[in-house]
């Protein structure tokens, strides 16, 4: 175990498993979520990412929201993640 970080408010030890929130826009919904579960798969070194639960849409329709719950060994490999799903053309936040 490292040292506990502080991300977004909240104390995190690694390794650790976490579950990500991902907002990208409805328009090419499938398709980015398909980029976005395969790059993390890949940076995290997963055999494959799932979503968990249904994507939620935003009040207007013109966004998507997905839980992604992964399992990630270091900082350095959390700030490649948040770094490689963040430039994913259509994904709006990542938190």
């Amino acid at each position: 175990m490292s040292a506990p970080v502080v991300l977004g408010g909240r104390s995190v030890e690694f390794p650790c498993s976490m579950t990500l929130k991902v907002i990208v826009r409805s328009a090419g919904f499938e398709g980015t979520i398909a980029q976005v579960l395969a790059s993390g798969a890949a940076i995290t070194g997963a055999s494959a990412l799932k979503v968990s639960g249904a994507p939620r849409p935003s009040r207007s329709g013109t966004y998507r929201s997905v839980d992604i719950p992964v399992s990630i060994a270091d900082r350095a490999t959390f700030d490649r993640l948040y770094a490689g799903l963040s430039a994913i053309e259509g994904v709006i936040h990542v938190l």
